[in-house]
Formats: structure tokens, sequence, C-alpha cells
């Protein structure tokens, strides 16, 4: 898959108790070819609105908010 990646979007910093997630979120933009498992078994597009039906980890939620709430103001 090819993007062309952009600003930072969000910088989310999580504490699990057991270990520390550092999360930083850039914007990009798609370029073109098939994207394509790497470390995962599945993925899929979503619209801010649909991330409503999704479980995410504590450390995603800051992300989906900021993605939801800016939904309007960013250029997809």
């Amino acid at each position: 898959m090819d993007i062309e990646v952009g600003d930072i979007f969000e910088v989310v910093s999580h504490n699990y108790g057991d270990r520390h997630i550092l999360l930083l979120c850039y914007t990009c933009h798609y370029l073109g070819q098939s994207p394509k498992t790497k470390d995962c078994q599945d993925f899929c597009w979503l619209t801010p609105e649909e991330m409503l039906g999704y479980e995410f980890t504590e450390a995603d939620i800051p992300v989906v908010e900021k993605l939801r709430s800016t939904r309007n103001k960013v250029k997809c």
C-alpha cells in the first residue's frame, strides 16, 4: 500500500501497569495499491461514525475520539 505520511495527528501516552505505550498517529494520504495484513489477522476501513460499533484498547480511545470530533474539519 502506498501512502504519503503527513503531520502528526495525535500523540497518546498510556500506562497499562506492566507496560507503557506511546502512540504517534500521523495523517496519511492513500496513494494506491491494496493494503495487506502484516501483524494482524484482518483489517477494514471505517468512517469515524462506524468506529462506534467496535471495541478499542484504552490507548486507542483518544485517537478514535479525535477522529470523530474532527471528521468534518479534516480533509479525507
